[in-house]
């Protein structure tokens, strides 16, 4: 389980956090992280028979859906992200930047504060 967890699992969980639209409170932000991330330890990773990772909640039984279909692991973890977290709208890099304001489905508006954003950062 562990090898899932810091293999799988955390770095997916890192790559989403990435993209999160934290408070700006540093304290707020550190404590919805460690909630997200002591939730998804909580849970319990196995492989099946065809290599694939089950996701198991604390009584043995496998994540799913309404119509009972197990939810991937990254279902998993976007599900429990999505309960903490909203994607931030600005760009990380300045290549996200540049292709954002290439954009011609942008409006004036979204521009400007796009630019003021990457330049106020």
């Amino acid at each position: 389980m562990n090898n899932i967890l810091n293999e799988i699992v955390r770095p997916l969980a890192d790559k989403m956090l990435e993209r999160a639209d934290l408070p700006k409170d540093k304290q707020k932000a550190e404590t919805r992280k460690k909630v997200f991330l002591d939730e998804l330890k909580s849970l319990n990773y196995e492989y099946d028979v065809n290599g694939k990772i089950v996701v198991k909640n604390n009584n043995g039984f496998s994540l799913s859906d309404d119509h009972g279909w197990e939810y991937s692991i990254d279902e998993v973890v976007n599900n429990i992200f999505n309960k903490y977290f909203e994607v931030s709208k600005w760009p990380l890099s300045e290549a996200e930047y540049v292709a954002r304001l290439k954009d011609k489905k942008i409006t004036p508006a979204e521009r400007i504060q796009l630019v003021n954003y990457w330049q106020n950062r």
